[in-house]
């Protein structure tokens, strides 16, 4: 299980041999939401994960586990906006956290650079070493091709993703691959994005088994904090496509239910009311 009802309707949860990948425009929280898996897989569940980050250092990766499992703002109390009784009582929210964050088998692999076949190579070492039952590349964009490959991008592209098909397969595990998208959606209005938008290449459509993507309708459905999104599955393999609600809270680093964010939800129906004829509704669950 992803540890969010509505993705596991439509995915079944995360299947072994499965490529997974998850695709929106830089700042939509895709390595969050990659974080937020891991962190419900191996602190609740004890299940070994692997982690690879070629974009941001383990530091940034424990601060926003370390935010989204205890839900403080870590920017605000850094930055000495709590005072001094407030900042205590979190440390102390922060102590009883630790334990359970530093049991966690997540093993963070930060590189800024690394080719396919090095990650395949090390992602087997974590499969066969701490027993990894899940590996996580963020991003796919970010990892290099065979030297053959290179200065052809998109053949490179291809050489990586279909690489990543064939670690799914050897080793059994399901791989969740981020991934961004081509500037270009951001000039054609606000609509949903397409696997034809996914960057510089086709074959990520093509090897993966799962295409998701990461949207927001209306950036004025924000409160407190909080950013009303859509996870919207373009592509499934062995199921149905979907649609669904999904909240970013950014100050605590994590994406939550609907269910649990009504007031945000209702103030996107009544955004959404304002620009469009109303329409017959079909509830909030997976479409």
């Amino acid at each position: 299980p992803t540890g969010y009802e509505d993705l596991d309707k439509i995915l079944c949860g995360l299947r072994g041999g499965a490529l997974y990948t998850l695709a929106a425009r830089p700042g939509m929280g895709k390595s969050t939401l990659a974080m937020n898996i891991a962190e419900t897989l191996s602190v609740e569940g004890q299940v070994p994960v692997a982690f690879f980050s070629l974009e941001m250092s383990a530091d940034e990766l424990n601060q926003r586990m370390l935010g989204s499992y205890s839900s403080i703002n870590l920017q605000n109390f850094i930055n000495h906006d709590y005072d001094k009784e407030e900042r205590v009582r979190l440390l102390k929210v922060i102590a009883t956290k630790m334990p359970a964050l530093n049991a966690a088998p997540v093993h963070i692999c930060p590189r800024t650079d690394i080719s396919i076949s090095q990650l395949r190579a090390e992602a087997r070492r974590y499969v066969k070493n701490y027993g990894a039952k899940l590996v996580i590349v963020d991003y796919l964009q970010l990892v290099a091709g065979s030297k053959g490959s290179r200065g052809n991008r998109v053949a490179e592209v291809g050489e990586i993703s279909r690489g990543l098909k064939k670690m799914a397969l050897e080793l059994d595990v399901p791989v969740i691959a981020l991934a961004q998208l081509n500037r270009a959606i951001e000039q054609d209005g606000n609509r949903v994005p397409r696997l034809s938008d996914l960057r510089e290449s086709g074959s990520i459509e093509a090897d993966s088994d799962c295409v998701m993507f990461i949207h927001c309708a209306n950036t004025s459905a924000y409160l407190d904090g909080r950013l009303l999104c859509n996870i919207v599955v373009s592509k499934n393999r062995s199921g149905r496509q979907g649609k669904f609600d999904i909240i970013f809270n950014r100050d605590f680093s994590r994406f939550e239910d609907w269910r649990t964010n009504q007031d945000l939800v209702e103030l996107g129906e009544k955004l959404a009311n304002k620009k469009k004829p109303a329409t017959k509704s079909f509830g909030r669950k997976s479409a």
